[in-house]
This record gives structure tokens, C-alpha cells and sequence, in this order.
């Protein structure tokens, strides 16, 4: 070995030495928190580092408890059609029979254990309600009926609103990767063809650790399956936003329903993507839209899955799990519930506290917050009070920034006051420290980070054909297996460097994953294998507010210039 690559080799080793040293901090300081009940820092951590996949099974409970969004639900409907023509809503309820809707639920989760040796095509269906494919072990089976009764008990509740679609199996999946669906502690690897294991044999945790967390769970699977579904497809009253807007924004020139702040549906989601991606990455966004890749269809409708679903199925398990830290992590600050949650008339500001409890100190929130405030930051942003009778839609905040960053008015000279609560974020308080609240609503905040992983393999997407492009939407390469190696192997005392640029956990994953082609070897030298692929996730979600910065300082440019 020559003495750069030694001198390589030696800077790896060290960084990850580092890392780990923080990870097993990071844990220390969770187990903390969660004993001690601070929720709200337990909140802060899962949005800025993203909680341990030790811990997940802990945590997330405690974030779906107190989630703004759970406690004022508003969920998206697949069974309401708006009529513009009529300007009114149609109903069209679940026409299939239970058994029916049952098929279909067997037939999706039945393909996260599809296994190779079955002749590389998923099953058509199972034989009948209670028996199992013939690739389907015994405890893969009782699995995938446990999983079907929470769906169910979900549609009993809420199908009124929404109706069965495989996106329900996928996110079932994906949640049963982190949270035991009983009490045996046995999760689901993220392999799609894989035995269930043991949480803490997949990721270690010592026996003085383990002894500290609660015995008791919160809730149960299906009801924390609930809540996480309540997160995922939520919505804010749409009609209701596009009304506010248009009354608050009459005599303008300037669009008047653009939610960028407080989110939009599924179809804002996706057209503010577009939108963003030709103006951030412009070279690979005109060859890529003028390819079929971008366009959804049934076969490959990769869209669905980013955003209606929260990268369910076409994420890493590592990754997908870190996104929903940050969705489950969100929390607007108390007195702007309202802005985001427009439909809310419930009053629960009280259960959210501005400050931390003493077991976070300035030292430990300067980690995991370096700059002090939210990643999705603005100048004057954070000081506004979003909600206000000044400040009640998102044009009238945009508006305001406008003037506040245009005109360099001094604060005395601006109409409308702003006034943090409290002290300085981040400052040193006789118990624990100010918390930075979120900003942007949590979906939208999806599209940003997307956006992150698009400029980050943008070099290599423009090498990449038509079919590779799809390839790459629909199976998205690992983003952070670093971090998730580090986890893998925290408390060995490993004797010798190695290079976490290898593919090792790349390959494991692209090996357990079904691909549509012979493109995953080619994924894997072009994707897996770039250094820079492998960095932490904070480091893209870190990205990803610059990203949206960048864009939305052009938005406010070009509205002043209207």
C-alpha cells in the first residue's frame, strides 16, 4: 500500500472513531432524555441528528404521543374528488369486498419476502385468506397476518376517508424494520427476502444501556402504525388555505395560494418539486424531463412513494428510517400551531415547552444544532409570529420577508413586530437551553431533501440512460451507510481500519433488493461506490437547507420584482 493511501486509510479510520465516539454519546444522551420525559428535546434530536435505530423502538412512541399532527389530525382522502366543474367534493367509497381488499393486502406485503429461488416474478396472489405462498415461512407468515390486522384495524377506523392502496403494506413494512410487532423484540432486517431478527443483535446495545430504557411500551404496534399514518398522509384544509389566501391577498400581483411554508397536498408537493428541481439543478432537469423516467405511470410510479408514502419502499431502511426521525422530529413552535395546522380548533400549546430540560446542556445542543436555529432557516424567518393576525398565510409571510430583506428596514420602521420568546436560541437558561422550533412544514421539507440527493449524485445521473435514470427513482441507492455501519458495530473494539468507501453494506442491500434488470451491478459502480455517497445523512439534511435557501431567495426576488 502506497503512503497516500495509508495516509487515506489512516484519515477514515480516524473520522469513524470520531463519529462512533459521538453516536455512542448521542445514545447516552437519548436514554437520558427519555427517562427524564422531555419530549420536546427527544423532538429536537430526531430532527437535526436523527435518533439511534437502537432507540427507535423507544422513541418514536414518545414523538407520535405529543406529534401536532396526530393530536389534530387531517388526513389526505382517497375517497373525496373535488369537482371543479361544480365546485363541490364527490364521494367514491371502497367498492371492493373485505376478502378482496384482503388479497391485495396479503399479495403487497408478501412481496417484501419474495425470494429469487421463486423465478424472479412476484406472486400473482396467495391461494386463498389464510394460506400463506409457498416462499412464505411460518414466521414470515405470522408476520405478514399481524401486519394485515393492524391495516385492517387502520381501514376500520379511517377508511371512510381512505381506502386501501399498497402504499398501507409498505409503510406497515417499513415501520416493522424499526418497531417490534410484539414483544419478542424480532424486527424486519430491510432485506427483502430475509428472516426477521433481533433488534439489538443487529444493532448492539449494551446490557447496562438496555437496563435503563422502559420496560413498558407506550402503545401498542397497530396503534403506533396509526399515528405514523396520521403523520405520512397528512393534510392541511386545502379549500380553506386557498380561501384565506385569495381574500388576504386581493390587489395583489403576486400568486396568492402558494403554501411553500405551511404545505400544500400531494399535488403542491410534486408540482413545487418540478419547480425547484428546474431551478436548482437546471442541467439535469431539461434531460431528464424530456425522458418518459419523470413521468409516473403505473408500472414505475416512483412519485408516489417519495411523497405520498415518505420514501417507503424505494429508500434504504437506514434512510427511510432517518427521513421519518425528521417528519415525526417536526415541531412548529407553540404559537404557531395554527399556521399550519389550519383546520385546528383544539388548544394544545401548553403540552410544548420553548426549553429544554437540564439534561440538555449548551455543549450537547451545539453538537446537533452547530448554528443555533432550525436547518430549514431564513433571515427573519424565525422571528416572525407566523399565525398572527398579521401573518396568517403564507403570501402575507412571504410578503413580509420581502420588505424585511429588500428594503434593510430597521426594526422600529417595520409594521409588524417580532419578538422571540424568551432568550436567544440555543442560550444557556437556568434549565437547559432555548429549542430552535421547525419552520417549514415537514412535507415540504421532503422536497428539499430529495432535492439534496438529486444534486449529490447529479454528475452520475447524467452519465445515466433513460432505464438507469428509472432505475435510480424507483430503488434510490443507499445514502448513509456509513452512519449505519458505525451503529452496526459501536460498542466492537474493531482491531484494524477499514474503509468505509467499500461497498459492504451496499452490496448486502442492492444483493437483498429486487431490481427490475441487470442494472443493479451498474447502480453499484456508479452509486455505491462514490465516497462522497457514503458521508453522514446530516451532512445531506444539512444540504438540503441550503438548497432551500438558495431557492426560495430567488422566489422572493422575483416576487419583488413583480
Amino acid at each position: 500500500m502506497t503512503d497516500r493511501k495509508k495516509l487515506v486509510h489512516s484519515h477514515i479510520h480516524w473520522r469513524n472513531q470520531k463519529r462512533k465516539a459521538w453516536q455512542r454519546e448521542l445514545i447516552s444522551k437519548v436514554v437520558d432524555l427519555i427517562n427524564a420525559g422531555d419530549h420536546d428535546s427527544l423532538a429536537l434530536i430526531a430532527r437535526t441528528t436523527g435518533i439511534p435505530p437502537q432507540l427507535r423502538k423507544n422513541v418514536w412512541p414518545i414523538l407520535l404521543k405529543y406529534h401536532p399532527m396526530v393530536i389534530s389530525p387531517n388526513m389526505m382522502s382517497n375517497t373525496l374528488v373535488w369537482d371543479s366543474q361544480n365546485q363541490k367534493w364527490r364521494y367514491h367509497p371502497e367498492t371492493k369486498t373485505n376478502e378482496e381488499v384482503e388479497q391485495l393486502i396479503l399479495h403487497d406485503l408478501s412481496k417484501y419476502f419474495h425470494r429469487r429461488s421463486s423465478g424472479g416474478n412476484l406472486p400473482n396472489g396467495v391461494q386463498t385468506s389464510h394460506e400463506p405462498p409457498s416462499h412464505i415461512t411460518s414466521q414470515e407468515h405470522r408476520i405478514i397476518t399481524l401486519l394485515k390486522d393492524c391495516i385492517f384495524k387502520f381501514l376500520r377506523k379511517w377508511g371512510q376517508f381512505f381506502k386501501y392502496e399498497s402504499g398501507l403494506s409498505w409503510i406497515a413494512l417499513g415501520l416493522a424494520e424499526w418497531v417490534p410487532i410484539d414483544g419478542d423484540d424480532s424486527v424486519l432486517p430491510g432485506k427483502r427476502h430475509g428472516p426477521p431478527v433481533k433488534l439489538f443483535e443487529e444493532y448492539y446495545l449494551p446490557q447496562d444501556i438496555k437496563s435503563n430504557l422502559p420496560k413498558n411500551a407506550q402503545f401498542t404496534f397497530g396503534e403506533i402504525y396509526e399515528r405514523l399514518l396520521l403523520v405520512i398522509l397528512h393534510s392541511p384544509d386545502i379549500p380553506k388555505a386557498e380561501k384565506l389566501a385569495k381574500t388576504e391577498s386581493e390587489g395583489r400581483s403576486v400568486i396568492q395560494y402558494y403554501p411553500v411554508l405551511s404545505g400544500g397536498d400531494i399535488a403542491f408537493q410534486c408540482q413545487m418539486f418540478f419547480k425547484v428541481f428546474s431551478v436548482i439543478l437546471p442541467e439535469l432537469y431539461q434531460p431528464v424531463s424530456d425522458e418518459e423516467t419523470l413521468r409516473p405511470s403505473k408500472k414505475t410510479n416512483w412519485m408516489y412513494w417519495w411523497f405520498k408514502c415518505s420514501g417507503a419502499r424505494v429508500l434504504h431502511k437506514q434512510d427511510r428510517g432517518r427521513i421519518w426521525d425528521v417528519l415525526l422530529g417536526w415541531r412548529p413552535h407553540p404559537r404557531s400551531l395554527n399556521f399550519y395546522l389550519n383546520y385546528n380548533n383544539k388548544i394544545f400549546d401548553h403540552l410544548y415547552s420553548s426549553r429544554s430540560s437540564s439534561h440538555m446542556d449548551t455543549e450537547f445542543f451545539q453538537k446537533i444544532c452547530k448554528y443555533g436555529h432550525d436547518a430549514f432557516w431564513f433571515p427573519d424567518l424565525e422571528t416572525l409570529k407566523l399565525g398572527s393576525q398579521e401573518l396568517r398565510c403564507d403570501i402575507q409571510v412571504l410578503t413580509e420577508l420581502v420588505k424585511r430583506n429588500k428594503y434593510g428596514l430597521s426594526d422600529d420602521e417595520l409594521e409588524i413586530d417580532f419578538q422571540k420568546n424568551g432568550e436567544e436560541v440555543g442560550s444557556v437558561t437556568k434549565k437547559g437551553v432555548d429549542i430552535p422550533f421547525s419552520l417549514l412544514d415537514a412535507h415540504v421539507q421532503l422536497v428539499f431533501i430529495y432535492m439534496a440527493i438529486l444534486q449529490q449524485h447529479e454528475f452520475k445521473l447524467l452519465e445515466f440512460e433513460e432505464a438507469e435514470i428509472s432505475e435510480f427513482f424507483n430503488n434510490v441507492p443507499s445514502l448513509s451507510r456509513s452512519d449505519d455501519h458505525n451503529y452496526r458495530n459501536l460498542y466492537e473494539n474493531e482491531m484494524e481500519s477499514r474503509s468505509i468507501s467499500s461497498s459492504e453494506t451496499e452490496t448486502d442491500e442492492l444483493s437483498r433488493r429486487p431490481t427490475s434488470s441487470s442494472l443493479a451491478n451498474h447502480m453499484l459502480i456508479e452509486v455505491g461506490d462514490d465516497d462522497k455517497t457514503s458521508n453522514s445523512f446530516d451532512e445531506l439534511y444539512s444540504k438540503a437547507g441550503d438548497i432551500w435557501r438558495k431557492w426560495i431567495w430567488k422566489e422572493l426576488e422575483d416576487t419583488a420584482n413583480v
